[in-house]
């Protein structure tokens, strides 16, 4: 069991960095940053709902749930239909929430307006604190079609198959939990600090809140669009079906480096903007000639 515990873990590590579970973490930071609200747990809450649903089915095959095992290759393709759609929509809906707010920052003065407003609403009304994110995460968690979620199933299947007792294994997906929770909110914390230094004020936070903004957009549509070419899949053919199987298959990978780009700009930003405090010094300092 110990061997099967340390997989878990490792299984929650490696599915947090995701790149919908990035994308959707980083862009929920942005808006609840940007509306002044506390979004440090917003990764915490998100990964709390989704590891909900690996909770209840691996409680359901670990405590010998017969109908479910036996179904639940249609379990996890219905559910991948579900997930999928819910992380498009959500992703679609914060890409848009950011492109109004990218308008309103690049254009001083000027309110937004038109279609991207009206896409923004149903966001301002789901997400307005960082438990919300549960239940965007809990509907994320309905996608499982993921390779460590299957295989956590495995080892819970596999644990109940070699007479390991049912309550024993639930540590299973509690492990899980814990190394999913941990990167997730290690992600939301970063990401809130380096939102929070761009609101300030600053020419130079202007510009980095700015680029951003438009960054943290541009990560929702992209990994909105490789979902939904994953989900269509064969349906436009199988070059289009080898791109998705690639970018499935370097999922997490996507998602370290959205994390890494990100908090590389913010180091950036900071670097810049000291350099520029230390060159006005240097010139005020300077007797007249």
């Amino acid at each position: 069991l110990l061997g099967m515990a340390g997989l878990a873990w490792l299984f929650g590590l490696r599915h947090a960095m995701d790149a919908d579970h990035i994308a959707a973490i980083d862009n929920a930071v942005r808006r609840l940053a940007g509306r002044g609200r506390a979004a440090s747990l917003t990764g915490l809450f998100f990964s709390l709902g989704h590891s909900s649903v690996v909770v209840l089915l691996a409680a359901a095959v670990s405590f010998g749930a017969g109908a479910l095992r036996g179904h639940l290759d249609a379990v996890t393709r219905d559910g991948a239909w579900i997930g999928t759609i819910v992380s498009v929509g959500f992703l679609a809906l914060i890409a848009g929430a950011n492109l109004v707010a990218l308008r309103a920052e690049t254009r001083d003065g000027a309110a937004p307006g038109g279609v991207l407003s009206w896409l923004a609403r149903p966001l301002f009304r789901l997400v307005r604190r960082s438990r919300d994110m549960y239940a965007i995460g809990f509907l994320f968690g309905l996608g499982f079609d993921t390779a460590t979620e299957i295989g956590l199933l495995a080892l819970s299947a596999a644990g109940t198959a070699h007479g390991i007792a049912a309550w024993r294994l639930m540590a299973l997906p509690a492990l899980f939990t814990a190394g999913m929770s941990l990167v997730d909110t290690a992600d939301s914390a970063l990401m809130t600090r380096a939102y929070g230094w761009a609101l300030r004020d600053g020419r130079a936070r202007r510009r980095y809140n700015v680029t951003l903004t438009a960054v943290s957009a541009a990560i929702a549509v992209v990994v909105g669009g490789a979902e939904l070419l994953g989900l269509a899949g064969d349906g436009f053919g199988t070059g289009a079906a080898r791109v998705a199987a690639m970018l499935d298959a370097h999922w997490s990978g996507l998602g370290m480096i959205i994390t890494l780009m990100l908090a590389g700009l913010w180091l950036a930003a900071i670097r810049r903007g000291r350099a520029g405090r230390i060159a006005e010094r240097a010139s005020s300092a300077a007797p007249p000639g």
